[in-house]
């Protein structure tokens, strides 16, 4: 149903009205529709503040200081212009709202940064500005319909409702599962800041002498075993520090490999007396490298957790 709605969805861009056909029946998906189906129609005395700003306008300074942790900011480009932040350099709070952004709003697949365009919609939010979210989700809906084929289709819970408010009948297989909650487990493991681990301190050196064994009655108790959430957790934290160090990697191999096609390039218009190539630490310091001894994540500790899951989950069923 999802996917003949947006198969019928398609507009001329700047030209209303934003309407589908599923199954014979027309389906209105204005702002208008919207708002009033989601409760977020502005009063008559509003004004949509969020239409004021656009990526040309805003200062990304006044972005980075309404959600980005202090001294961080966007990554940019060799024009010094921003691209995106990552979501560990967000502030906690923000965090949460971009991932109810990503998931309910401007759906995107691709949540471990904030990329610059959103970032407006980010910092209306914090600053408390009025937005139009009826116009905002419309206009993401008729963009996916007119967007490459294969692309994602977003919004498929909104849709179902809004062809049953349209008189569709939506009971009918095949339905689409929901997508991951957002709620305290997620906001735990994606959304707050992980301590470091504790470094246990060292244990002095004593001189060799006789040792006593110690009755078991006064050892430790081993602590209870985790249960099968928490060590769901443990190794989505895990999973999620090794990926993303792997994109920061990759992020700088791409600076790299655009330093020195851009040096190439510059050479080739016979510019050289200008241009000069950069030195070995006017390199590394372009590329920034983020260190090098990674923490480790796999072999046999992440397969033996992985075995203890599957093992949990067989006796669970």
């Amino acid at each position: 149903m999802v996917k003949e709605f947006y198969a019928n969805a398609l507009r001329q861009e700047g030209i209303e009205p934003f309407t589908s056909y599923v199954r014979g029946v027309q389906v209105p998906y204005d702002a208008r529709t919207i708002n009033q189906f989601l409760g977020t129609a502005l009063r008559v005395d509003e004004v949509n503040e969020y239409g004021n700003y656009s990526i040309n306008t805003m200062d990304p300074a006044d972005v980075e200081a309404a959600i980005c942790m202090p001294g961080l900011g966007f990554h940019r480009n060799r024009s010094q212009q921003p691209l995106h932040v990552k979501r560990r350099d967000l502030l906690p709070v923000v965090r949460i709202w971009s991932a109810l952004v990503h998931a309910n709003i401007l759906p995107c697949s691709h949540v471990s940064d904030l990329h610059w365009t959103r970032s407006i919609l980010m910092y209306c939010i914090m600053t408390q500005r009025t937005v139009d979210l009826g116009g905002i989700i419309c206009m993401e809906i008729s963009g996916c319909a007119n967007s490459a084929p294969g692309s994602a289709l977003g919004h498929p819970s909104l849709i179902t409702q809004l062809c049953q408010l349209a008189g569709v009948d939506v009971h009918s297989p095949p339905f689409e599962g929901p997508g991951r909650a957002i709620d305290s487990r997620y906001i735990s493991a994606y959304c707050q800041d992980r301590a470091p681990p504790a470094v246990p301190a060292p244990e002095p050196i004593h001189a060799t002498g006789p040792q006593e064994d110690i009755p078991m009655e006064d050892a430790a108790a081993p602590g209870p075993p985790l249960t099968l959430h928490q060590r769901f957790d443990a190794l989505e934290g895990r999973l999620e520090t090794y990926m993303q160090r792997q994109e920061d990697r990759m992020e700088s191999l791409h600076r790299g490999q655009m330093c020195i096609l851009d040096t190439f390039r510059s050479f080739s218009l016979h510019v050289a007396p200008a241009y000069q190539f950069p030195t070995m630490d006017d390199y590394h310091a372009y590329t920034s490298w983020p260190g090098d001894h990674a923490p480790f994540f796999g072999g046999v500790e992440l397969l033996m957790l992985m075995l203890e899951l599957e093992l949990d989950m067989m006796i669970c069923l």
